[in-house]
């Protein structure tokens, strides 16, 4: 079973995980790549982190650029009683 706050973190891993995935294709596509601006919304920053992780270590000459908008960061919460539904 899953608790509550798992869901956020598996969320961010997968999104890591799809990042890298772009930053795979990116790098492909472009292999003379010299900058690299991304702009990203919500979780889709993880994806982008993801994705400037990667082209980093195959391109460290290159200039990266990286707009981050309304960034989804899980944390651990937890309801009081007071707060949940009833």
């Amino acid at each position: 079973t899953m608790l509550p706050f798992e869901g956020p973190w598996q969320s961010k891993d997968s999104a890591i995980a799809h990042g890298l995935h772009l930053g795979e294709e990116i790098a492909a596509k472009y292999p003379e790549l010299k900058k690299v601006h991304l702009i990203a919304h919500s979780a889709g920053n993880w994806v982008g982190r993801g994705a400037l992780r990667y082209l980093r270590d195959q391109f460290p000459d290159a200039l990266f650029q990286f707009t981050s908008l309304d960034a989804f960061i899980p944390v651990h919460t937890t309801l009081s009683s007071r707060s949940s539904a009833r």
